[in-house]
């Protein structure tokens, strides 16, 4: 008899979740222009050039995650090792689905960067020749890559792929022809996400790559304009394309150097930027290498950092889900208009209507028990937007009931009264035992 019935719907299907993207000039995200800032993981203990070459020796955790988040910022760039891949592809996938729902649930954006590519790199502007000696090693990165971005293509917490930390090829031209094959085969495999284009040291200039979803990068040791910080092209002083990512900006242990007023100064071009280090015992935020300490801060460099991340926008943790379909009787009357939002002003002009990311309050946390908790407060916050309709919609259906129980009483209820008591005495002379 129970066939045919009908059922409710099962788990409430999730909004789309949207992508940090690059539109013209900028990066938006939800209609809104961004500027990352955040802080460079680049897990200098587990990379081929300077530490074990082991993935399970990444010095990065849910609580670093979660002091990225409560200084105020929004993005982790990601140091990456070839061979943790090439050792084992399952391994290394499951490695980095943990440290993206770290991410996610700190709401920050991570860039992975190629720190230590086939035929090896000394993690910088040098030991590269391995890599660009050899055909087979340059295809090999560009298979990692694509496979990379077809693993990830749907992830939003994924911002873009840093695809080579500070390239050192034997000419630009090599540069370019590489940077060119590897971006193809990105946005071939990706439809979401863009790629990260670093100066060269062959000629200090950009490549002469071609595609809109490129984001253009180089790093800062200096002050900006002068050797060590000099943008490419004509002007030292402005980014020669936009947008532009400033991946490493730092200084070197006790002397703050350039770097508060280089923070303040690409905040003001509306330059995106990732402090460089979380864990160093030169460059460090925290002058050490374990996952998780906050011991031996550098609190001038902290508090440099903590300011100039002040105001970034955010990405919104858990998708949020759709309201289920109520079964409840709607009321009758005249259908209400709903509004759209308006549309906001952004610096490239008006963006469509849509909703702000929520900016949710994050506190470093060290245990799997707090990182649930603040993933169940992301949850709340992103959700909040679709509450108050909920509340709205239950008051109007409601109403109308209500009120017409109301109207239905009679004016005089002494009649019913009287026939109360009767009813009241007949009950009770008919009880048992009276």
């Amino acid at each position: 008899s129970m066939s045919g019935a009908a059922r409710p719907n099962g788990p409430a299907p999730t909004l789309p979740r949207p992508y940090l993207a690059v539109a013209g000039p900028n990066l938006t995200y939800n209609g809104q222009v961004v500027n990352l800032r955040g802080e460079n993981f680049n897990n200098e203990t587990a990379l081929s050039c300077c530490g074990s070459g082991n993935i399970a020796d990444i010095n990065a955790s849910v609580a670093d995650y979660q002091q990225v988040g409560s200084m105020g910022g929004n993005l982790v760039r990601f140091g990456l090792n070839y061979q943790w891949y090439s050792n084992n592809p399952t391994k290394f996938y499951s490695v980095m689905d943990q440290h993206l729902a770290m991410a996610a649930a700190a709401h920050l954006w991570v860039i992975p960067v190629m720190f230590g590519p086939p035929g090896g790199s000394s993690g910088g502007y040098s030991g590269q020749d391995g890599f660009w000696g050899s055909p087979a090693n340059q295809q090999a990165l560009i298979a990692f890559w694509a496979d990379f971005a077809h693993h990830y293509a749907s992830n939003s917490t994924l911002a873009g792929f840093d695809i080579f930390n500070e390239p050192a090829p034997p000419s630009a031209g090599a540069w370019t022809n590489w940077a060119q094959k590897a971006t193809q085969a990105i946005t071939a495999a990706d439809a979401n996400h863009f790629v990260v284009l670093e100066v060269d040291s062959a000629d200090w200039n950009l490549p002469a790559v071609s595609g809109g979803r490129v984001l253009w990068s180089s790093h800062c040791y200096a002050a900006i304009g002068s050797d060590g910080c000099n943008y490419p092209g004509a002007d030292p002083h402005n980014p020669p394309a936009r947008p532009y990512f400033v991946g490493e900006v730092g200084s070197t242990y006790p002397s703050m150097g350039s770097a508060p007023a280089n923070l303040r100064t690409l905040n003001g071009q509306g330059v995106s930027w990732a402090g460089f280090v979380m864990h160093d015992q030169s460059f460090g935020l925290y002058r050490n290498y374990a996952a998780g300490d906050f011991s031996s801060p550098w609190s001038a460099m902290i508090q440099a950092v903590t300011s100039s991340m002040s105001g970034a926008a955010r990405p919104n943790g858990p998708a949020p889900t759709l309201p289920r379909p109520s079964t409840a009787p709607q009321p009758v009357g005249k259908p209400v208009q709903a509004r759209p939002p308006a549309p906001i002003a952004t610096a490239g002009g008006t963006s469509q209507p849509t909703s702000p990311p929520a900016r949710a309050t994050s506190t470093p946390a060290s245990t799997g028990i707090q990182q649930a908790a603040d993933v169940g407060k992301a949850q709340q916050t992103s959700l909040r937007s679709v509450a108050p309709s909920h509340k709205h919609a239950r008051a109007e259906v409601l109403a109308p009931h209500f009120s017409a129980s109301r109207s239905a009483l009679p004016s005089d209820p002494t009649p019913l009264i009287a026939l109360a008591a009767v009813l009241v005495a007949a009950v009770l002379a008919a009880w048992p035992g009276r």
